[in-house]
């Protein structure tokens, strides 16, 4: 997992607001939790619209709470700029 991807998960606590306690064992954490069915698509990798919105509500809080407005820009040092982004 990128460094960023790493830090905005512990920063919003996302794998808790993510996560149940009871599911299939394959889509077991490394915590022991499982990955919350209800807010993942049928290939249980991308999030559908209940989890998008429980993601967004996170991310704006923690944004918030940050101080950073709303539609800046945040720079983080692992994220491709430029040309390389569009490939």
């Amino acid at each position: 997992m990128a460094k960023s991807q790493t830090i905005i998960r512990k920063l919003l606590g996302t794998t808790a607001a993510m996560m149940t306690d009871k599911g299939k064992k394959r889509y077991r954490s490394d915590n022991g939790r499982y990955f919350n069915p209800d807010y993942y698509r049928m290939d249980k990798i991308h999030l559908n619209k209940k989890g998008h919105d429980v993601w967004t509500g996170l991310m704006k809080e923690a944004l918030e709470a940050l101080g950073i407005p709303k539609g800046e820009a945040i720079e983080t040092p692992d994220v491709p700029k430029g040309e390389a982004a569009k490939a």
